[in-house]
């Protein structure tokens, strides 16, 4: 399964926010203890994050931050699930384009 969270920016840095924020959330579901008999990585369920940020402009392209967000999850769980892993978009310069 695969969810999006979407963060209004009330952090300082957006990107410590949505670090804090994906680790309360992992940290949750590995508190709740759920039995996971077929794991490889864990007796319990647990979860792998992929994440961006970016605070929008005018010429943002979502379907950019979407992809970004998914390689970094798919990064999360070959390097051995139950972690996150964030995947920086940098901002685009005017000269790019």
């Amino acid at each position: 399964m695969i969810y999006t969270i979407l963060l209004k920016n009330k952090f300082r840095n957006c990107t410590d926010g949505a670090t804090h924020v994906a680790d309360k959330i992992c940290h949750a579901v590995r508190t709740l203890a759920i039995p996971h008999q077929n794991s490889q990585v864990s007796p319990y369920v647990t979860i792998s994050v992929g994440f961006t940020t970016e605070i929008p402009q005018p010429d943002s392209d979502l379907e950019e931050m979407i992809s970004a967000a998914d390689w970094a999850l798919y990064q999360a769980k070959a390097a051995g699930r139950d972690r996150l892993v964030q995947n920086i978009l940098l901002p685009k310069s005017k000269n790019s384009r």
